[in-house]
């Protein structure tokens, strides 16, 4: 499995940690909307947490497939 997917996966972590506890944090005011959780499709406000997670489950998600094969052979 590449370094890169453990790297990778540590920091949409810390990121996505980072913006929970934001939305945490303001909890208790009634109209705060956290706009850092929403998905974005514009580029230049960089990844998108949400859309990012996903692609980078599913190339776990095949590394994981290929190991097992290697495994049973």
């Amino acid at each position: 499995m590449p370094e890169r997917l453990f790297e990778d996966a540590d920091n949409w972590a810390k990121a996505a940690r980072s913006k929970l506890d934001k939305f945490e944090e303001n909890l208790d005011k009634p109209n705060f909307i956290n706009y850092d959780l929403l998905e974005t499709k514009d580029p230049s406000g960089g990844p998108d947490i949400i859309n990012f997670g996903e692609s980078l489950v599913t190339e776990l998600e095949e590394h994981k497939d290929i190991s097992m094969v290697r495994v049973a052979n």
